[in-house]
């Protein structure tokens, strides 16, 4: 029975460049429609916010400055908030040679590929045969939960799921050999996963690789002296922390933002925040037959929506089962089926009590959602398991062609029965599917590829067909079988110069005085005409930065606490309801609001009076309602007079109905930075019936240099003032007033502030954060290590056959 010990064969041959190729085309041919002319790849979280980090980021690579704050969402945030893959290898190569809108499907065809070579050269080293490990890494590469994360364009999930393969076989090859070069790969690999930046999906794969690392070591543990297991631990944990060392440049920045993140607070950090997207026990199903559940829009389960399916395919299941009747005994096949339960009961959370356990006692549990994410772990587990049974099925076909033994009764037998009961489902199931309906469509669909599948096993365990066309014919079958459901989960767009083209209302906020834009929130369900109307408006759309357009909401989901906190929190919950800027004008002036878009027209009055708004009206009717904020402060403004606040005591006074942030900016210092003036008689009324306020600044200012992370202002004091830049503070922004250092206080709850005294000052604003300096040296050092540690390696592989794959 195949064991995690090392093949006696030579392994150089283990993987052919033709088998690289094999693995390389299906990934392309999956992608390819993102590749042709005039179109890109689709993506629901991609397509609303994914690519306009990812342009921002390429952009700000190419000229050569280091991407670290983006503006234009969320009234600012740090670029380490979500880096996603921004440092991940393979993207910064990509991000240097390929347009933007092809650096997302090229990365994808690396990646998956990845895995079918990963898992290939895994069940080698669990001594499968060749032609067995091929069949596993395309049944890997192509299982559906990985695949369908292509649909949202979660790229840092797919990257850690795509790297499990090799890292279990580094895990594999360190705790048999000992020798440190396996260690390096895995130490690498973890690196790579790592600056993925999908930390929750890392995390499971790191405890399943450590238990990996247990398991195996216990099996040794009667060989191996206590000093060689020692040191192989050892080695593995240096090994894990040198990985963490190279993804230092997102763990590090990321870490220190933590406190100021919406999903570190404790207004729902709960069970149940922890449980949303679980798994229904129900949707088990889906390995086999997604379609019962529904896939994407004719989901009907039980969950606010679904955008993956857990299908693992005809193969992968039919090898599950015999591998219960054949492998019961075997360790490592025990070994996976323990993970695969573990994974699968993680995966359903609040649906099971013993989450309760794992949310209690397993660390780090708590500080993550969506427990469905475990799912990868399950399908590369059932993958591995598989090829185990495979390869069992393979050394009785062997046996019994060799000695023409009956050992193979029982499992032919079994073959037999599972190939009629699949024609008799397809038969039953293929008759209702023609009314039309999708699950039995889907039963049938199953039921075909089972019912082949058994009898192409049934023919090899015959002696009826060759190990060639077996091969042949179950990477056809693995791979349709699988695409036919994988394909429902890649779409493409027109490309960004269409897609993303600027249309009436970019027209007319670039030709306008600019000013922060607010994209009113309403339920689609009121048939809003505009509203998505070109795909790119919305809530949840960072479709304006593309053209330089701050915005007070977009895409995102970790931006400042301190920005949700200004701008409205629904109660009891981190979900923005905006109800600050609804029932305190003077909330959403301060922000700078100059512009409200809005897919219906707004009915605009105080919440407090019912009066109409003043100084808000419509201006623009295209795309969407564009209408004009007159009351909105201005992005750099002088503040006559300053009062001191504890910490989060700003909120408080903000919504008192006579704070008017022209005239009283409240600073969270232990007191003002200089004496105020008393409050003077406001001049007389504005035009438009503004309030007189509107010329209550001490003086003037004007943004010189207005870049991502620089911000210059030419400032004309009249008297004793605060400089509010009405954009966030956050940890690693600096200024200087004429080249002289000085605080930045926290003005207005989440605003840059600057006390200023009479006279011409240049304020400069610079965001340089510290930690992510740090995390880089550590980051680049690190490289460097591996590097050279990889040239050793290299020369010793030229001095000394090669053992592993």
């Amino acid at each position: 029975m195949p064991s995690p010990s090392l093949p006696k064969h030579d392994e150089r041959s283990s993987i052919t460049w033709r088998v690289v190729a094999l693995y390389v085309g299906l990934a392309l041919l999956y992608f390819a429609p993102a590749f042709l002319p005039g179109r890109q790849i689709g993506g629901t979280d991609y397509f609303a916010g994914g690519y306009h980090f990812l342009d921002f980021g390429v952009h700000r690579l190419r000229d050569g400055s280091l991407p670290k704050w983006v503006p234009y969402i969320f009234g600012g945030l740090p670029m380490y908030a979500n880096p996603g893959g921004l440092f991940y290898p393979v993207r910064v190569l990509f991000s240097l040679v390929l347009p933007v809108d092809r650096i997302m499907p090229a990365l994808f065809v690396v990646q998956f590929a990845l895995a079918g070579i990963g898992m290939h050269v895994f069940a080698r080293a669990l001594g499968v045969r060749r032609w067995v490990a091929l069949v596993a890494g395309v049944a890997f590469e192509l299982t559906g939960v990985i695949v369908s994360y292509v649909f949202a364009g979660h790229d840092g999930r797919i990257i850690v799921a795509t790297f499990t393969p090799l890292v279990f076989f580094y895990v594999l090859r360190g705790v048999e050999t000992g020798a440190w070069r396996w260690y390096l790969g895995l130490a690498a690999t973890v690196g790579f996963v790592m600056l993925s930046a999908q930390l929750q999906s890392a995390y499971y794969l790191l405890v399943a690789a450590g238990l990996w690392g247990v398991f195996l070591l216990a099996r040794r543990r009667r060989e191996l002296p206590v000093h060689a297991m020692a040191t192989r631990t050892t080695l593995g944990v240096v090994a894990v922390a040198i990985g963490f060392a190279l993804a230092a440049v997102n763990l590090v920045p990321f870490a220190g933002y933590v406190k100021d993140s919406p999903r570190a607070t404790s207004a729902k950090r709960d069970f149940a925040f922890s449980t949303q997207f679980s798994m229904p026990p129900v949707e088990t199903i889906g390995l086999a037959v997604p379609e019962q559940a529904g896939i994407l829009r004719q989901y009907t389960g039980e969950s606010q929506f679904k955008l993956h399916t857990e299908y693992v395919g005809a193969l992968v299941l039919l090898m599950l089962a015999v591998g219960v009747l054949l492998l019961r005994r075997d360790g490592v096949w025990q070994f996976m089926a323990a993970i695969a339960a573990f994974m699968l009961s993680i995966s359903y959370g609040s649906h099971t009590p013993i989450y309760q356990l794992y949310y209690r006692f397993l660390p780090g549990t708590a500080k993550f959602r969506s427990p469905s994410i475990a799912l990868f772990m399950l399908s590369f587990c059932l993958v591995v398991m598989a090829a185990l049974a495979l390869e069992r099925l393979a050394q009785m076909a062997d046996d019994a062609n060799a000695t023409g033994e009956r050992s193979t009764r029982k499992l032919n037998r079994f073959l037999t029965a599972c190939a009629g009961v699949a024609l008799a489902a397809f038969v039953v199931s293929a008759g209702t599917a023609f009314s039309g309906s999708t699950r039995a469509m889907g039963w049938a669909r199953f039921a075909l590829f089972l019912w082949i599948t058994a009898l192409v096993l049934r023919a090899l365990l015959r002696g009826r067909i060759t190990v060639r066309t077996t091969t042949m014919a179950l990477v056809v079958l693995t791979a349709t079988d699988l695409l036919v459901i994988d394909r429902h989960f890649i779409y493409t767009e027109d490309a960004p110069e269409r897609a993303f083209a600027a249309d009436d209302v970019v027209g007319y906020l670039k030709s306008h005085t600019p000013g922060r834009v607010w994209v009113f929130p309403f339920p689609q369900q009121q048939g809003a005409p505009h509203y998505l109307g070109n795909g790119r408006f919305g809530e949840r759309s960072d479709y304006l930065m593309r053209f330089g357009i701050s915005q007070a909401g977009g895409e995102h989901g970790n931006q400042l606490y301190r920005w949700n906190q200004f701008v409205g929190i629904a109660p009891g919950g981190n979900v923005l309801d905006w109800h600050n800027f609804v029932q305190h004008p003077a909330m959403m002036d301060a922000a700078a609001i100059r512009y409200i878009l809005s897919g219906v027209r707004l009915q605009l009055f105080d919440a407090k009076t019912g009066a109409g708004l003043q100084g808000v009206r419509e201006v623009h009717r295209g795309s969407a309602f564009v209408y004009v904020n007159n009351r909105a402060v201005a992005r750099a403004q002088l503040v006559p007079s300053v009062k001191a606040v504890a910490p989060g005591g700003a909120l408080v006074e903000m919504q008192r109905d006579d704070w008017d942030p022209r005239l009283l900016a409240l600073v969270e210092a232990p007191a003002p930075p200089f004496t105020s003036a008393p409050r003077q008689t406001a001049p007389p009324p504005a035009p438009e019936g503004l309030p007189a306020s509107l010329n209550a600044a001490p003086g003037t200012t004007q943004v010189n240099v207005d870049e991502p992370d620089r911000v210059d202002v030419a400032v004309n004091a009249t008297a004793p003032a605060m400089l509010v830049l009405n954009d966030n503070d956050a940890e690693g922004w600096r200024a200087t007033i004429d080249g002289r250092s000085v605080p930045i206080l926290r003005t207005n709850h989440t605003f840059r502030g600057v006390a200023v005294t009479p006279g011409n000052h240049l304020v400069s604003f610079r965001f340089e954060p510290q930690s992510l300096y740090t995390g880089l040296w550590i980051s680049l050092a690190t490289l460097a290590t591996i590097l050279a540690g990889a040239v050793l390696v290299f020369r010793e592989s030229r001095q000394r056959p090669v053992t592993g794959a």
